[in-house]
């Protein structure tokens, strides 16, 4: 009993490697125009209203809706982008914003990780950060 308990054990926690880790090669360019300027506008809602569960699960629904993340990976990517948004949110100046910076390039990481476009995702997320940071105040 034991050793089928451990033996199914082991084989979730390998699923869920794969489904977090694994390389894929996702079409990032193939996506529902319609379907994820809806998402954007209610994720810009949610960002705005302060409701990070619904920005974490709407997140989470583009990821996987959209450019076809594995399941356990766009809530992973979701975790990470809201939790970069959000400390983004909370700062009052540039050395808080930068503390957004960890979340963001592990997202773009996974993101790079999942699609099929070869990017630098510490830059993308630093640059990402830079237009938060200048377009803050606008």
């Amino acid at each position: 009993m034991r050793r089928g308990i451990l033996a199914i054990l082991a084989v979730c926690l390998v699923g869920a490697g794969a489904d977090v880790y694994w390389p894929l090669h996702r079409d990032l360019r193939q996506f529902d125009p319609v379907a994820l300027g809806t998402l954007e506008t209610t994720m810009w809602q949610s960002y705005y209203g302060r409701q990070r569960m619904a920005l974490f699960s709407e997140l989470a629904e583009m990821l996987r809706t959209q450019y076809q993340f594995p399941w356990l990976r766009s809530y992973l990517g979701a975790y990470r982008g809201a939790a970069a948004a959000f400390t983004f949110k909370d700062g009052k100046q540039r050395s808080d914003y930068q503390k957004a910076l960890p979340a963001l390039q592990a997202y773009f990481g996974l993101i790079r990780n999942t699609g099929n476009i070869d990017f630098d995702a510490q830059r993308a997320a630093a640059l990402e950060l830079e237009w938060w940071i200048v377009h803050r105040g606008a």
